[in-house]
């Protein structure tokens, strides 16, 4: 069984890639590099992880191959959130969706997606996974983008490529200064909750929401605020309609 990671090769990314090869996953880092200076960038971390058996770097969609047993995909595109030419790095995800969930042979167990809390925008009082969304920033913006646009994937492949589990990850902040993983550190929490996220096996199915603050990280305790994105397509994920 394979683990995907899109954007498994640079920032926060990266990290968790580090992370899961210490826990001995196979996966796939997939780059989500759009120029040369992130492609270099990429590349650079590659060569960080050596000749690692379960590590394989893919820079382009003709090397994703077919009939992949893919358990988990997560989708951590840091970038997204700092560069410029968004809808063309929402279209790159986009893309690459589509050609990991027309190759996988099975149904995805999880499929974990970094968003950011900007998406909630000027919300007053207290604010849960319930909170109506409201963005106000790029980045908040960005983030309503890209769970739309994850959240019509998975419908769209529902009946091919089933997904069990939806869980949604907002952060407060997505970028971190250093790619090095650090056992203890604030940037170790964030990628062990974003890891448990990815083997979470106690949810139910459907898409789940989880708004991680500074101290749900330090506590890992994001799962103890999930909250049911719609409960009317959560159908959608266990037993997909047939079409006739």
């Amino acid at each position: 069984m394979l683990t995907v990671v899109y954007g498994g090769l640079d920032g926060i990314g990266f990290t968790l890639t580090q992370y899961l090869l210490e826990q001995e996953v196979t996966l796939a880092a997939i780059s989500t590099g759009m120029n040369e200076d992130e492609k270099m960038e990429d590349e650079e971390n590659e060569m960080a992880c050596g000749r690692h058996a379960l590590f394989q770097p893919i820079y382009s969609q003709e090397a994703f191959s077919d009939d992949t047993d893919v358990s988990d995909l997560y989708v951590i595109c840091e970038r997204l959130y700092r560069n410029a030419d968004t809808s063309k790095r929402l279209q790159h995800i986009e893309q690459w969706l589509e050609t990991v969930m027309s190759a996988a042979s099975q149904t995805i167990k999880h499929l974990v997606v970094l968003s950011h809390l900007d998406i909630y925008g000027d919300a007053v009082g207290d604010v849960d996974e319930q909170t109506a969304v409201h963005p106000s920033t790029e980045q908040g913006h960005n983030a309503d983008k890209l769970e739309q646009m994850v959240i019509r994937q998975v419908l769209k492949y529902r009946q091919q490529t089933p997904v069990e589990q939806v869980n949604i990850m907002r952060l407060p902040d997505v970028s971190y200064n250093s790619t090095t993983y650090d056992p203890g550190s604030d940037r170790e929490k964030v990628i062990s909750t974003l890891y448990q996220a990815g083997t979470n096996d106690h949810l139910s199915g459907g898409i789940h929401i989880f708004n991680v603050s500074d101290h749900q990280v330090y506590q890992n305790s994001a799962g103890e605020k999930v909250r049911f994105l719609n409960q009317k397509v959560q159908s959608f994920f266990i037993s997909p309609k047939k079409d006739g």
